[in-house]
């Protein structure tokens, strides 16, 4: 795998600005400042310099217990996803200088997580949605569970709510005002069967999930109880991981590579640009 650089273009193309190759598949990416920050399975966390996307290098990197699948930063901490050996806390103060700060254990298989406001929400697979304090870094604990009805791949909070990706099953949207005893409100239930879905990224009352070969569905919770669908594009690939920046919705389809989808009317999103892999 590598990290490919790509700028769009006053034209709306994209155009190819560096890249940097790594000796593992790379699951998950995020960027904080100048730095790319890459789960790349059991290479672990591998930290790179991209302040010259033409000629980005490595910065630095930190090998987990096991494969690292998921990574998520805020502030000065990386938070990374390895197998069977659970959340590791990491100081990235100096991202040269990774350090290990805390751990928790987990069971199952954790597949993602995100973090805000110092809680990480991770979609635990068959052990559901875990919160997880990480006020105290050194010492994460876990608020709470919700056991979701199938198998939890992606989850994402909107204040006092989360919502889940539970693949074969639905989207659940699920009341986490009281951490310790989270409780589902509503569902939206896809109507391709089976359903994949198995990641979700919210901007407002609106959650992006991606559904494998179906696509980018867009399904509104502004009521909890009644969720439902707004708008759906059916991507080239197989829709697997995604992110949202404004208006843009950008889809990371496997070997059909990138796509990025102008959702300004979520009723009608429409491809803005695509990359192969």
């Amino acid at each position: 795998s590598r990290l490919v650089i790509l700028e769009m273009t006053v034209d709306g193309s994209l155009a190819f600005l560096g890249a940097f190759q790594l000796n593992d598949s790379a699951l998950d990416l995020a960027v904080s400042g100048q730095s790319a920050y890459i789960a790349a399975w059991n290479s672990g966390l591998v930290i790179v310099d991209v302040s010259d996307p033409a000629d980005p290098r490595l910065r630095a990197t930190f090998k987990t217990p096991d494969p690292a699948e998921s990574v998520a930063v805020e502030g000065w901490f990386a938070y990374v996803l390895a197998g069977d050996s659970g959340l590791h806390v990491l100081g990235i103060a100096d991202p040269a200088r990774p350090a290990l700060r805390g751990s928790l254990d987990m069971p199952e298989l954790p597949m993602s997580l995100t973090v805000a406001d110092s809680r990480v929400f991770v979609a635990n697979h068959f052990a559901g949605l875990w919160i997880i304090d990480v006020s105290n870094r050194g010492n994460p604990i876990r608020l709470g569970v919700y056991n979701s009805p199938g198998m939890a791949l992606g989850a994402a909070p909107a204040g006092s709510l989360a919502v889940v990706a539970d693949h074969y099953r639905s989207l659940q949207i699920v009341d986490i005002s009281n951490p310790a005893r989270p409780r589902r409100l509503g569902n939206y239930v896809t109507p391709v069967s089976p359903g994949s879905m198995n990641n979700v990224v919210i901007s407002g009352s609106l959650a992006y999930v991606t559904e494998g070969s179906s696509g980018l569905r867009i399904v509104d919770f502004s009521d909890p109880a009644d969720p439902v669908l707004r708008g759906s594009y059916r991507t080239a690939g197989f829709a697997e991981a995604l992110a949202i920046s404004g208006s843009l919705v950008y889809v990371a389809e496997g070997v059909a590579g990138l796509e990025i989808i102008d959702v300004s009317d979520p009723a009608k999103p429409v491809l803005k640009a695509s990359y192969p892999n």
